[in-house]
């Protein structure tokens, strides 16, 4: 789902100095979101960056165990410090799943001319995460 997505949270990894753990929650909600520019099959555009799991989920992703959702709380906390993700809608009861939007255009937007010396390859893409940050249409 979110390839493109995955791709930019590797890869703030190291300039947002995150923990292992940490980049892994990260790379992992990227993946369970939508990228930018994605459509249905009726073609009607998704809402991107958003990542609509429960942490039960997540935890089973990662640790391949449902009962291990206590060890994220650290790193969705670390996540949620750093701006890398940010809660959206109400605060979820026990049980049930809270959305958050994966701030990857943003956070590349902000890195982005460190991230441009380390990728130098990569600008036009950059840029389409910087004018998506800025939230400027057709893109």
């Amino acid at each position: 789902m979110g390839n493109n997505l995955a791709k930019w949270a590797v890869r703030l990894g190291e300039p947002f100095d995150l923990t292992p753990m940490a980049r892994l929650v990260l790379v992992a909600m990227a993946r369970a979101a939508v990228d930018y520019d994605t459509t249905d099959k009726d073609g009607n555009s998704m809402t991107p960056a958003v990542f609509r799991r429960s942490r039960a989920a997540l935890a089973t992703d990662l640790y391949h165990d449902p009962g291990k959702v206590r060890n994220l709380n650290r790193a969705i906390k670390e996540l949620r410090d750093k701006g890398l993700i940010e809660p959206i809608g109400p605060v979820a009861r026990s049980g049930h799943a809270r959305d958050y939007y994966v701030r990857i255009a943003e956070s590349v937007a902000v890195m982005q001319d460190r991230l441009k010396a380390v990728f130098p390859n990569e600008g036009q893409e950059l840029g389409r995460y910087q004018r998506r940050a800025m939230g400027r249409p057709g893109m």
